[in-house]
């Protein structure tokens, strides 16, 4: 499981997104190098939540990531 922190500006959404390259940061500090080219994020979040994101190795392999998208304090 991943947890990014974003600012919350109105009910659940956030200032700015979470891109693709926010979550190979985060997977970067838990100590896995993914390339930004297997991750199937088809846009940017901009809500608070949580969210499955895959992540394609190749077309058989597929492993799926639970993000959690958490209010900075």
């Amino acid at each position: 499981e991943l947890v990014i922190y974003r600012r919350k500006i109105e009910e659940d959404r956030i200032f700015g997104s979470v891109t693709v390259a926010d979550i190979v940061s985060a997977l970067k500090e838990k100590g896995f190098e993914v390339d930004k080219k297997f991750i199937e994020l088809d846009q940017p979040i901009k809500k608070l939540g949580v969210y499955e994101i895959p992540v394609k190795f190749s077309p058989d392999r597929v492993v799926t990531i639970k993000l959690e998208v958490i209010e900075e304090k």
